[in-house]
């Protein structure tokens, strides 16, 4: 950044609730984390001698508008990072090209891959395998490969023994400094005003760092404090735990607090010193420059094309019970209370719970998408699209996943640790309805036809009360 260019913070709408001109309700998390972090970085710039605009959030105001107001239609030079966001994206574009104005682009540092590599690999010929990509990348920065490219501990992925396992640790926020209290109690009280209708709680406080050296002091006490117990937790299944043993470290990172090649330096380098296992250390990495990465070059150079998809042909709009947590399905309520706290949950239960509970209630992939993008204090377009319409909801039909991500009671039981009850009867029954509806579809993939056949044999003293309650839940639903 050049000390000769004035330096404009915008509270963009994309960020602040009204995505894509949807009448979205961001969490108070979410918003209070954005607000906060924004002024710190304005109270940083300024100490460095920036000439710095602040703009707040105009609701109903678009992007253009917001140029206009500014520059009055006068052609200008704009410097920006990538905004890794179509719709920003093609708003930028737009206006530029009304008032013939020239928008530099750089690399934004969020991320390890730059665009070239990317365009490589997601549109010359590779499969799209994140096993492929992770494998590529590996190879590509150095990461825990031998010279002879060969992956240390003779596995690339050590996913089966350790992150398949439910790992939970209970943690507190480092203490903010004076300024960063003052700018987290100044987020709130704006929150509060300005949007009433904001999602979720405060009640309980503000739960993530806002600030370089919040962020910084998150990293290190995650490395120093919990990391090395991961071992010791394994056997836990306290799901009430707010933090999961799960860095939490998305939130930071996807608001460019922290950046993924300096965690992983620092992960590295601690490794190291500390002999932590490798089993560790893999699964850590493969977040942060295998799925992280990979999901973001499925979102720039198919997700366009990917939100337009809704291969099972749902329509339901989203029930307010999933935004109140009162659906009746114990575990379902329970990670919803839990974001509602917090903005936050382990993808371990936005996928195999919130997502899986969706797809079997027939929920329109766009109303899941808002969802996961208002809740998810780390949610952004670039990661929600891949996740909901290439994963949880399968509605690509399978870019890259060859199954939807359907569970069953039990498996949920034994990774969440979830007592069974009334709800394990009614999660499977909406489960076989679900497969009783979409049978072709089943049949037609090699990895479900088991789960059709299953239903076939089913006697139907069995299989007609599980259909009978399923839809009697779905017409309630409606």
């Amino acid at each position: 950044m050049s000390h000769q260019r004035p330096v404009y913070l915008l509270e963009e709408k994309h960020y602040f609730g009204e995505y894509n001109g949807e009448g979205s309700h961001f969490h108070k998390q979410k918003l209070v984390l954005h607000r906060a972090s924004m002024k710190a970085y304005e109270r940083l710039l300024k100490k460095h001698g920036f000439v710095v605009h602040y703009l707040e959030h105009r609701h109903g105001q678009s992007f253009g508008q917001t140029m206009e107001d500014l520059f009055h239609g006068e052609s200008i030079v704009a410097h920006c990072c990538d905004p890794t966001d179509h719709f920003l994206l093609d708003e930028l574009e737009a206006w530029g090209k009304s008032t013939a104005s020239e928008i530099h682009y750089y690399e934004t540092p969020n991320f390890v891959c730059q665009q070239p590599w990317l365009s490589e690999f997601f549109e010359h010929g590779h499969d799209l395998q994140m096993s492929s990509f992770y494998k590529a990348q590996r190879r590509r920065l150095g990461v825990m490969v031998h010279r002879d490219g060969k992956p240390y501990g003779g596995k690339w992925s050590f996913d089966e023994s350790f992150e398949s396992q439910q790992l939970t640790h209970e943690v507190e926020l480092a203490e903010p400094c004076a300024s960063e209290a003052d700018e987290v109690a100044e987020a709130t009280a704006y929150v509060e005003k300005k949007f009433p209708h904001a999602r979720g709680q405060l009640d309980g406080g503000f739960h993530y760092p806002h600030s370089r050296r919040g962020a910084l002091l998150w990293l290190k006490q995650f490395f120093e404090e919990r990391l090395l117990d991961g071992g010791d937790e394994l056997a836990s299944k306290n799901r009430n735990k707010q933090i999961v043993y799960h860095s939490v470290l998305t939130p930071m990172l996807n608001i460019g607090l922290l950046q993924p090649e300096e965690v992983l330096h620092v992960l590295m380098r601690f490794s190291k010193l500390h002999k932590v296992p490798v089993h560790y250390v893999e699964s850590f990495v493969r977040q942060i420059i295998g799925w992280r990465e990979f999901v973001r070059g499925v979102y720039l150079y198919h997700g366009r094309s990917e939100r337009m998809g809704n291969f099972w042909k749902l329509e339901r709009r989203m029930p307010d019970c999933f935004y109140t947590a009162e659906t009746g399905v114990d575990p379902v309520d329970e990670s919803i209370r839990k974001v509602l706290a917090t903005g936050y949950c382990h993808q371990m239960e936005r996928m195999m719970v919130q997502g899986s509970f969706m797809l079997l209630c027939r929920i329109h992939p766009d109303e899941v998408h808002k969802w996961f993008m208002e809740m998810m204090v780390d949610g952004f377009d670039w990661v929600v699209v891949p996740n909901v319409y290439g994963i949880s909801q399968f509605a690509d039909g399978g870019l890259f996943v060859n199954r939807p991500y359907l569970v069953s009671s039990r498996t949920i039981q034994e990774q969440l640790g979830v007592a069974h009850g009334k709800w394990s009867q009614l999660w499977d029954a909406l489960l076989w309805a679900f497969i009783d509806d979409y049978h072709d579809e089943f049949m037609d993939n090699p990895q479900l036809s088991s789960m059709a056949e299953m239903l076939t044999h089913m006697p139907d003293r069995i299989k007609k009360p599980q259909l009978k309650m399923a839809r009697n839940f779905l017409a309630q639903l409606s």
